[in-house]
């Protein structure tokens, strides 16, 4: 059917539109942002990680518990790791909150995860969302003073490498599985 007028296809489409969205069960849900893992420190026996948000996410039911202050020092041992001398296993989740972690000096976003290795000692890596990484990342390679033009264009590359790397993960990973 030809429409002279646009507005006349709009009650058609309209109708096809309401048809779908109760065929599909209601609104669609909004994806999750991605996130992606980033290596912050590898190979150490301890570390202190400071922040006032910090909370311990608890690695079977993912509820949040605020740390008492505003650090918390993790120490590898054979019996797993601890934190601030409480033994927690061989992996310890802390959320940043709000604000952000503060590890050796420089700052953090998102969540930091230490795993323990088989050496005995452990890994720090940051879950962050790839927009936080996004951010941090262009702030720290590039100067503000730069043209606008090789901002934008250091921010494209940075997502265009950044989404090749998660693709590439999660093909080898489905690959295994």
């Amino acid at each position: 059917m030809w429409y002279e007028d646009p507005m006349q296809m709009r009650y058609p489409l309209l109708a096809i539109s309401m048809f779908a969205l109760v065929l599909s069960g209601g609104a669609a849900e909004a994806a999750p942002p991605p996130s992606l893992r980033v290596l912050v420190i590898e190979s150490v026996p301890s570390v202190t990680i400071e922040g006032a948000g910090l909370a311990l996410i608890d690695t079977d039911s993912g509820r949040r518990r605020r740390m008492k202050g505003d650090s918390v020092r993790v120490l590898a041992g054979e019996g797993g790791l601890t934190a601030n001398g409480r033994s927690r296993g061989k992996l310890i989740n802390l959320s940043c909150g709000a604000s952000r972690c503060r590890i050796r000096g420089r700052l953090f976003r998102g969540e930091i995860s230490i795993a323990q290795r088989d050496d005995g000692r452990f890994s720090v890596i940051n879950r962050v969302s790839l927009e936080d990484y996004l951010a941090g990342l262009i702030n720290s390679e590039i100067s503000s003073s730069w043209p606008r033009e090789s901002i934008k264009a250091q921010a494209v590359a940075a997502r265009t490498y950044a989404m090749n790397q998660m693709e590439a993960a999660r093909r080898s990973a489905s690959s295994r599985g």
